[in-house]
């Protein structure tokens, strides 16, 4: 027969904080100070749980909207697959597709700000530092379905990439990258 731990409750927290607040006041007033160590280590281990749990459902809350919008997100981009460019005109995707091009010579963009402002306020382009525009992961994967070079991966966020590329770099560093 094997002895399962469960979580404690609540209930269960504040009363060995009770518990562990009083033993500590009555070594105190005894003066044995290891008992009245132990009582305050107790308090702070409860503290440090109720800290954690607080913690863990917040990010079970920020997990689940994450979903919803990965959920969204892949929604979208089945929805692109299939021909339907939501909200994107023919201008928009020329507008674009020149972007793109002027981008590559490092030249300067020669679009309008009309058109980059309607980039920008669709998604497919981005301001950057020092308002330097930029063509975001949806710009690209709208490129990549134009030109016919789709990846039906989920788009990534930057923070993905940039993750992605410290993996491979400790992949490398430790020989682990085939």
């Amino acid at each position: 027969m094997t002895a399962t731990n469960k979580p404690m409750t609540g209930a269960q927290l504040d009363e060995l904080m009770a518990v562990a607040m009083r033993m500590q006041s009555d070594s105190e007033k005894m003066g044995e100070r290891p008992v009245s160590l132990f009582a305050y280590a107790v308090q702070i281990a409860v503290l440090e749980i109720r800290e954690v749990r607080s913690k863990y459902e917040e990010l079970q809350s920020q997990n689940a909207d994450m979903a919803v919008q990965l959920t969204n997100a892949e929604s979208k981009c089945r929805e692109l697959a299939a021909g339907h460019w939501p909200r994107l005109q023919e201008q928009d995707i020329n507008a674009l597709m020149r972007f793109n091009e002027t981008c590559e010579d490092g030249e300067g963009y020669d679009i309008g700000a009309e058109a980059m402002a309607r980039l920008v306020e669709i998604g497919l382009a981005g301001k950057g530092p020092h308002g330097i525009r930029n063509i975001t992961p949806f710009g690209q994967w709208v490129i990549n379905a134009r030109e016919g070079e789709v990846d039906l991966e989920p788009l990534k966020t930057e923070e993905d990439n940039i993750a992605e590329s410290a993996l491979r770099m400790a992949q490398l560093r430790t020989g682990a990258a085939q």
